[in-house]
């Protein structure tokens, strides 16, 4: 209910809400024109990877790594996709504390989601 989509609100931005640069990072929403751009420079691999968020359902954390999944381990899932995705989402919307992820915390570990209206955005560009 509403209690729940508050809390995911709240969510902290996901890898982590301060990178070494020291900036804190905020969880924006985007329009339908910034995922277009978005998606315009990202590999296959990182758009299909999104296309799980397009949903709006937050996406488990071991769906995405692990072996016979996309990444190999953590850190791989960062640099690859979250590095990749948030670097191009700071050009794309000129916001360097922007972060498209955050981190959701369950009952069976950890999930990571974007905000409602950024997976309705994401839908819409979505090839």
């Amino acid at each position: 209910g509403a209690d729940l989509e508050a809390e995911h609100n709240l969510a902290p931005p996901w890898p982590d809400s301060t990178e070494r640069s020291g900036d804190s990072k905020k969880v924006i929403d985007i329009s339908a024109e910034e995922a277009k751009a978005l998606l315009g420079n990202l590999s296959a691999k990182s758009i299909e990877t999104l296309r799980k968020f397009a949903s709006g359902e937050s996406v488990a954390f071991d769906s995405l790594v692990g072996p016979g999944n996309a990444y190999e381990n953590l850190s791989d899932l960062k640099r690859s996709f979250v590095g990749a995705v948030n670097r191009r989402l700071r050009t794309v919307t000129r916001n360097r504390s922007a972060v498209l992820f955050r981190k959701i915390d369950g009952e069976g570990g950890v999930s990571i989601a974007v905000r409602p209206m950024t997976a309705a955005a994401l839908q819409q560009a979505m090839p």
